[in-house]
């Protein structure tokens, strides 16, 4: 049977021991897979083919923030026993990074996936990290709220920030 490129094209992301017969589904699976395609989005081009033999060296090619850089090289190693043993790590370490968290704020509010941008939020209030970013994706949320029907709560984020501003 011919392969086709996109069956070809999904093995990068497998992580290795999913290729032995006899593999049984883990989470250590995910975490490598979710790792692959995260490195696929700072790559931002399709991988290298070399990259199944060896990630860390893309990992070596991308400018990282330092707690990223480990995750990502721990959830890339080839033991599945030595990978973080949630994706909750790579969450982390991504919102670890202030910078990175911001921009990743940004993506997901363009998207209009609120859930996904209060949880950054929150996270960086909690780290005291990036107060002036914190503000305004705060207003951005109440905006998309307001827009789609929802001024209940567009008020009450608004009203916050303004008890928030004033304390």
């Amino acid at each position: 049977a011919a392969v086709t490129r996109g069956s070809r094209d999904a093995v990068v992301y497998a992580a290795p021991e999913t290729m032995a017969p006899d593999a049984k589904p883990q989470v250590g699976n995910d975490v490598y897979g979710l790792a692959m395609v995260l490195l696929l989005g700072f790559y931002g081009a399709p991988l290298p083919y070399w990259v199944m033999r060896d990630a860390n060296r893309l990992v070596d090619e991308l400018t990282l923030p330092s707690t990223l850089d480990q995750t990502l090289r721990a959830c890339l190693d080839w033991s599945p026993d030595a990978r973080p043993s949630s994706v909750d790590a790579i969450t982390h370490a991504m919102l670890a990074d202030a910078a990175l968290a911001v921009r990743l704020a940004d993506d997901a509010l363009e998207a209009k996936q609120l859930a996904t941008v209060e949880r950054i939020v929150s996270s960086l209030e909690a780290n005291s990290q990036a107060p002036a970013d914190v503000s305004r994706l705060r207003m951005a949320i109440a905006r998309v709220r307001a827009s789609e029907g929802d001024p209940e709560t567009a008020v009450a984020t608004l009203s916050e920030l303004a008890r928030t501003a004033s304390d």
